[in-house]
Order: structure tokens, then C-alpha cells, then sequence
């Protein structure tokens, strides 16, 4: 039942008198509003409500799982009081008005929701696609679904056009050998006691074996909060299955399938594809690594690149004083730009650049450039990737740079130690620099 959880918790806490008890049914009958609109999707689309997500070992659970051509979406309802706004590349609450206005920053939240969903990647093993769901009873008031921190914030009266908008990248046929999947893995609240019990002490071992690979994907970070004035108020700026059995399926195999959605482990690299990121979705398995970049676009999915982006516009000098580290070009015949901290050692890539076929960004929202974070297996560790398409503007400081060609950014935070907010400056500064050239900056 929807949100049974929630209000099953609101009445333990009214029966100890606890006046949290009005927030957690709040957030029930938020819950119910977003089920009532996610059930007008059509038959093609799988939804589950109030499932666990770690069965046995916690009682945290998620709002809503659902599956449709797309993949995955996971969807954390929130019954906000108040006008949410985005400030400052955060998420804020704003209460009450004139000299009592108050504003909230939701930056916890969106952590959370974004933490959740890679949780719900590294089990299922497939792309996952964060979204915090404003359910209070004024949703036209937020506007456009808009990417914030990784997570697409959205009314829930825009949820389902929302979601029926999205490209599709599994078949029907995914989608039905995707639901047992989900089910198994992530439980009904409702599941008996016992059985969670069980299903909590496999999980432990599977989460202990796979610990190497959650830490990879680790959202912490990932947001940074927002800088605020004098006077307090925001600035505002424009799993049962565990690895070890997939590797041996990948062994047999040569190939993991999952409708249109594609990893490739081949000499212990692992390709994610660039479409799971155009949508803010988190990719359980990150992005290949220079050296093995040439298969990484042999696998069907990844947006084709091509070879006319001028990689000198960006000089080593200017980009080493930008990531504060001395930096080498290493350009390839296949149209990349990249940059190493060690010209000898591809392995130690900082940065790179493509550009890419028209149709591949054609869906991008906005008028800004899309920024997410994401992460790698090869070279290890965390990564800020930067997506725009022609016409889309580029802010740094005070000054924006219009794109001149669809684009895409990957700057490698684990070889540098930086946070996603500081790989996000980085990236914006060195596209600017890249399109500024074309524009005669």
C-alpha cells in the first residue's frame, strides 16, 4: 500500500505524543499523490511503491521504484510547505513572507535521494535515474523539471510527461526480466519479518564482498551548499547478486545484456554508456578509460563522436592553471582531446573532450548546459561530466559563452581530489574556452 510506512510511523509517534507524527503523514499523503499520477502510465511501464531498500538491514525505504523503456527511475516523494525554488545550484524551501521569509536549503535531501539511488544502481547493476518529486498541493508553483546536485527535481503533476519524455533504452522484453529483478532485490515494507531477516543477512555478505565497488560510486560531495547574504536569504545565480557472479557471467558470456543498455567487461574494463548520463541517470559501472576509449565507442548507445573540436583552443597551460596540476595534451586520431598528468601513462587522464553527433543532445533541456556527477572504474574514482547542445549557454563568473556544437566534458575529480561543485567550475570554464575560440573570444 502507499505509504503505508509513513503512516505507520506517524502512528507510533502520535501514540507517544510526538508532534513529528504530522510530518510523516504529511509525507504519506504526498506519497499517495504521487502513485495516484504515476498510475495513469501506460501498460509498458512497471510501478512499485514503499519498497526497502536495504531489506534486513535498515528501515529506510524508497517512495517509488519504477521501470519503463527508459530503465530505472527511483522517486523520492516530498510534501513540501512553502515556494521551492533553486538557488545557487541548490534546491530551497522558502516560508512565510516580507520580514519573516525563511529559506531552507534542501541540500541534505537532495544528498540523500542521489545516495539512494546509487545504492539502488550497484545492486540492480544498470543506470539509475534520481528524482526528488515535489507532492505539496501547489506543484505548477516550481516550474520546469529542472537537474539539481545529480537529481531532477520535478512537480508531481509534471512527473508522467516526464517521465513518457524520455528516450527509450530497453525493450519491452528488458522491461519484463528487469521487473523480478527490482521485486527480489528491493521488497515490499509489508514482506514478513522473518524472511527480511534472511534476505538481510545475504545482503550484508554481498555488501561486504562488494564494498571495493560501492566506494567508488560514493555520492559524497557531490553538492555543495549555498553561499547566502547578510541578511540570510539565498544568493541567486543564473545485492543477492553479487559482483563475483556477474564477472562470471561477463566471462561466459563476453557480453552483459540488459534491453539496450550495454557493459562491456573486456580486459577488466568497463564501458557505461553516455545516454544513461543525459538524463542525470547514475551509471553503476562509470566510463572507460582513455586506454580502452576507442571500444568504449564501439558499443551501441554511446553518442558517435566527431573530429572538428579544436583541442588547442584549450591550451595545457591554461587548463593546468584551472586543475593545479602540470598537464599534458594527448590528442587521438578518433576526435578526443585529452589531457594527462603523465603524457607516458593514459591511465592518468584529467580531462577530456569530444564532440558529438547533433542527435545524441538533442533532448537536453534548458537553456544552461547539463552538469552531473558520475564515476569511473578505469581510472578509479569520481567524475563531473558536462553535456550541451548547440545554443546552450555556458555561465562562468559573470560571463556566458553560447555552445557552438553538441559537447561533452569529463573531468576526472579522483586523479585531482576535488569535489563535484569545484569539477563543475572546472568544466564550465574549459567548455567556455573551447567555444569561446569558435566565437572569436
Amino acid at each position: 500500500m502507499t505509504g503505508e510506512s509513513a503512516r505507520r510511523k506517524a502512528e507510533s509517534l502520535a501514540a507517544a505524543g510526538d508532534p513529528d507524527a504530522a510530518k510523516w503523514l504529511a509525507g504519506a499523503r504526498g506519497e499517495q499523490r504521487v502513485a495516484e499520477a504515476l498510475a495513469t502510465l501506460p501498460a509498458a511501464w512497471t510501478v512499485t511503491h514503499d519498497r526497502l531498500l536495504l531489506p534486513g538491514m535498515a528501515e529506510s525505504n524508497i517512495d517509488h521504484l519504477i521501470i519503463g523503456p527508459p530503465g530505472v527511475v527511483m522517486v523520492d516523494a516530498k510534501n513540501f510547505s512553502g515556494d521551492i525554488t533553486v538557488w545557487n545550484d541548490s534546491l530551497f524551501q522558502h516560508l512565510g513572507g516580507g520580514e519573516h521569509r525563511t529559506s531552507r536549503n534542501l541540500v541534505r535531501e537532495l544528498r540523500k535521494v542521489h545516495w539512494m539511488a546509487v545504492q539502488v544502481s550497484t545492486r540492480l547493476r544498470v543506470p539509475v535515474t534520481p528524482v526528488l518529486c515535489l507532492a505539496g498541493d501547489r506543484p505548477n508553483r516550481f516550474g520546469e523539471p529542472q537537474l539539481v546536485c545529480g537529481v531532477w527535481v520535478l512537480a508531481h503533476s509534471s512527473l508522467v510527461g516526464w517521465l513518457r519524455s524520455l528516450p527509450a533504452r530497453i525493450s519491452d522484453d528488458g522491461i519484463r526480466r528487469l521487473v523480478p529483478r527490482v521485486l527480489s532485490e528491493f521488497p515490499s515494507t509489508m514482506t514478513d519479518p522473518e524472511l527480511l531477516a534472511a534476505i538481510g543477512r545475504d545482503l550484508a555478505r554481498t555488501s561486504a564482498a562488494d564494498g571495493e565497488q560501492r566506494a567508488l560510486i560514493s555520492p559524497s560531495g557531490q553538492c555543495q551548499s549555498a553561499r547566502r547574504r547578510k541578511d540570510g536569504h539565498p544568493r541567486r545565480r543564473g545485492g543477492h547478486r553479487s559482483l563475483k557472479r556477474l564477472l562470471r557471467f561477463a566471462l561466459v558470456g563476453g557480453l552483459l545484456i540488459w534491453g539496450s543498455q550495454y557493459i562491456s567487461v573486456v580486459s577488466g574494463h568497463v564501458a557505461t554508456l553516455v545516454t544513461s548520463v543525459l538524463v542525470g541517470g547514475l551509471s553503476p559501472g562509470g566510463h572507460a578509460s582513455d586506454s580502452s576509449a576507442s571500444l568504449a565507442r564501439s558499443v551501441e548507445g554511446r553518442p558517435p563522436v566527431l573530429g572538428g573540436l579544436d583541442c588547442q583552443a584549450l591550451s595545457p597551460e591554461r587548463l593546468s592553471s584551472y586543475v593545479k596540476v602540470d598537464v599534458a595534451p594527448l590528442h587521438g586520431e578518433d576526435g578526443t582531446c585529452r589531457w594527462l598528468a603523465d603524457p607516458q601513462d593514459p591511465a592518468t587522464v584529467v580531462m577530456t573532450a569530444e564532440q558529438l553527433e547533433p542527435h545524441s543532445v538533442a533532448h537536453l533541456p534548458g537553456d544552461l548546459v547539463s552538469l552531473t556527477a558520475s564515476a569511473s572504474l578505469a581510472p578509479p574514482g569520481p567524475t563531473s561530466i558536462l553535456l550541451g547542445r548547440p545554443g546552450q549557454w555556458i555561465p562562468v563568473a559573470d560571463n556566458r559563452t553560447e555552445t557552438q556544437w553538441p559537447i561533452r566534458l569529463e573531468i576526472y575529480r579522483g586523479q585531482l581530489g576535488i569535489d563535484d561543485h569545484r569539477g563543475q567550475q572546472i568544466l564550465r570554464a574549459a567548455a567556455a574556452d573551447l567555444n569561446g575560440a569558435a566565437q572569436g573570444q
